[in-house]
């Protein structure tokens, strides 16, 4: 409907925020070669009214010789989503209601996975601050630790997907590679963001 729309399109702009914002604090004291790939790099976050509620994971791409990495806007909500509910367990001794509910979210999401394949409409997944109907003390406690933890893991797995870039894993085509190359690009990936992560001050996760 028009109000879930428009919550999906204030939501995607929020998060085009703040992986802008989150850009030049991760990417500090590069190399020339390192630092020339990685401002040349478009960073895409899908979503808003149309596709908002699909779930796309990070991915570094190539289109047309730019180098893309995108990240879903359905992603960066369900990530945000299990963060708050491992800081609701911890600070909240809640551990056994939340795997419930996790279980929840999880088979739900696996539903979505085969309705957005199908390009049928996808089913609402409740946050745990709805699931459990925090009062405004919760919430606060909660969210300005997940607020944190969500941008470290973000950094993270921006840097890693840049990394690919850098790496020069993009310019091969996946599906000449084996198993066992993909997962030697994906430790490299990781190496390289952790690094990316230390030198720039940032806590790699």
């Amino acid at each position: 409907n028009a109000e879930r729309a428009r919550l999906l399109e204030e939501e995607w702009k929020d998060q085009y925020r703040t992986v802008d914002d989150l850009r030049p604090q991760i990417f500090k004291g590069l190399s020339t070669h390192d630092a020339g790939i990685v401002n040349s790099i478009e960073f895409k976050v899908i979503g808003g009214k149309s596709q908002g509620d699909q779930f796309i994971p990070p991915a570094a791409t190539m289109d047309d010789g730019q180098r893309i990495v995108i990240i879903g806007q359905g992603f960066i909500r369900l990530l945000s989503l299990f963060i708050e509910e491992e800081v609701y367990a911890l600070k909240f001794n809640k551990a056994t209601e939340v795997d419930q509910h996790i279980s929840l979210v999880l088979k739900r999401m696996n539903e979505n996975i085969v309705r957005q394949k199908a390009g049928r409409p996808l089913l609402f997944v409740e946050s745990a601050r709805t699931y459990f109907h925090w009062n405004t003390e919760t919430l606060k406690t909660v969210t300005d630790a997940s607020d944190n933890l969500l941008n470290v893991n973000l950094a993270f797995i921006l840097a890693h997907e840049a990394g690919h870039h850098v790496l020069g894993h993009t310019l091969l085509d996946p599906k000449t590679l084996t198993k066992q190359q993909r997962f030697i690009q994906e430790e490299a990936a990781d190496e390289w963001a952790a690094n990316t992560l230390i030198r720039s001050g940032q806590l790699p996760i």
